[in-house]
């Protein structure tokens, strides 16, 4: 079995990591499931979907949709910070309200102001008491947890993107398959350099 070593320089030493290619695979199988998830919730009807969230948790997905609007027959809306003042058509939403804390100020502003309780509701979030989590459960809204150990800008792979994307008509299986630059050694290699790299910037 190769073993590969990376530098960490907050710890000044060299880890050594067996079987690298298992290790990214572990990541890239994260958020995986979602399409099952959602048939689990019945959300595949709704064609007016409204995204709410800050950072990483809206923008992987806003990303996917502007790329792939052509292949997307649905109507999707982002509230992503506290300025946009639209007036949206009496109709039925299913509301997607993503926060990993669960206590993001911009992300509970928005969901007061245009959730309804006619519409469907359903938080991503982590598994813990917070306010969007008091909120949704008051409003008896479907709860996803959000795993705790990814966040942010590489949230997109996780169900805070996924699930969006199969919402979206995608699979999601699809934006996994690096099976063949995880077999690529010199794909490794050059992961490996890059990450130790940018691991001596910190």
């Amino acid at each position: 079995m190769e073993q590969y070593e990376i530098w960490f320089p907050s710890y000044s030493s060299w880890a050594k990591i067996s079987d690298l290619g298992q290790v990214i695979k572990k990541i890239l199988d994260f958020g995986c499931g979602s399409g099952e998830m959602l048939n689990g919730l019945k959300l595949k009807g709704y064609k007016n979907i409204r995204i709410f969230g800050m950072g990483g948790s809206s923008l992987g997905t806003l990303a996917i949709y502007d790329f792939l609007k052509h292949k997307i027959n649905k109507n999707f809306y982002f509230l992503t910070n506290l300025n946009q003042k639209i007036k949206f058509p009496k109709k039925k939403y299913l509301n997607l309200v993503i926060s990993k804390s669960g206590n993001t100020l911009e992300t509970i502003v928005n969901s007061n102001l245009y959730i309804n309780k006619n519409d469907k509701n359903v938080l991503v979030s982590d598994n813990k008491k917070s306010i969007l989590r008091e909120i949704s459960m008051k409003l008896k809204s479907d709860i996803i947890d959000h795993n705790n150990f990814i966040g942010g800008r590489y949230s997109v792979l996780s169900e805070v993107g996924m699930l969006p994307a199969e919402l979206m008509g995608l699979d999601s299986r699809k934006f996994k398959k690096f099976d063949n630059l995880v077999a690529n050694k010199k794909f490794l290699n050059s992961l490996i350099i890059n990450v130790s790299n940018i691991l001596e910037l910190i």
